[in-house]
């Protein structure tokens, strides 16, 4: 399943979500992000690697997790994976605060349910993507 949050002329943020049919289980789960500059309120690479680069270093070296990001003449483009058959939920807590896996009861999940980030996506104002139609971010 596959959710874009799109801001035209500032980001294009794709994800999706692998699971088996007919399971709430999250497998596995990709980010790709396309943001312009300007929405950083930087005009290059180097200014952008400077106020990215410190986020970005956070997801190295976890279990289960690969992150790179691409840095572009207007643009990056940061890709995160996420294996949750190999990724330890705890140590994703405690690495990255900002990606919650309690349950709404308050407790800790014990794995990533694809009903609860699907309301999660959309309160965030995330679209759900049909046959890979994606719309794309003007970028030069």
């Amino acid at each position: 399943m596959s959710y874009q949050l799109f801001k035209e002329d500032v980001a294009d943020v794709r994800l999706t979500y692998y699971h088996n049919k007919g399971s709430d289980k999250v497998l596995k789960q990709t980010a790709e992000s396309k943001i312009l500059y300007s929405a950083l309120k930087v005009t290059d690479a180097q200014a952008a690697k400077e106020k990215v680069g410190s986020q970005s270093e956070k997801y190295q070296g976890i279990t289960g997790v690969q992150e790179s990001v691409v840095y572009k003449d207007d643009y990056l483009i940061e890709k995160v994976s996420v294996d949750y058959t190999k990724a330890n939920l705890n140590e994703l807590a405690k690495k990255l605060p900002e990606v919650n896996i309690n349950t709404p009861s308050g407790k800790r999940a014990t794995y990533i349910s694809l009903k609860q980030s699907e309301r999660f996506l959309k309160k965030q104002g995330y679209s759900k993507v049909k046959n890979g139609h994606f719309k794309e971010l003007k970028v030069n």
